[in-house]
């Protein structure tokens, strides 16, 4: 079995979010999750310790990170967020 990520994940180039302003090797972490949408078989082990590692720095250090290619389709964003408010 091939190891791809299914094309329903991969959200098209011009509707990928792009940061409002360019992001500092010290400022607050930026957790890639990318690694999470392989099928599990398919997951390289040490990039997820990689990830589990870059989260549990996040945490100890920041107490927060933001997460880019979660997965979540960016028209599903705004409303979760009116739902949260």
């Amino acid at each position: 079995m091939a190891c791809v990520i299914a094309a329903s994940y991969i959200e098209a180039p011009q509707f990928r979010s792009k940061p409002l302003i360019p992001v500092a090797a010290d400022s607050f972490p930026v957790i890639d999750l990318s690694p999470m949408l392989l099928e599990k078989d398919c997951r390289e082990p040490k990039a997820m310790e990689k990830l589990v590692n870059q989260v549990r720095r996040a945490l100890k250090e920041w107490g927060a990170f933001h997460v880019i290619n979660h997965g979540v389709p960016l028209q599903v964003i705004p409303n979760m967020r009116a739902k949260l408010a």
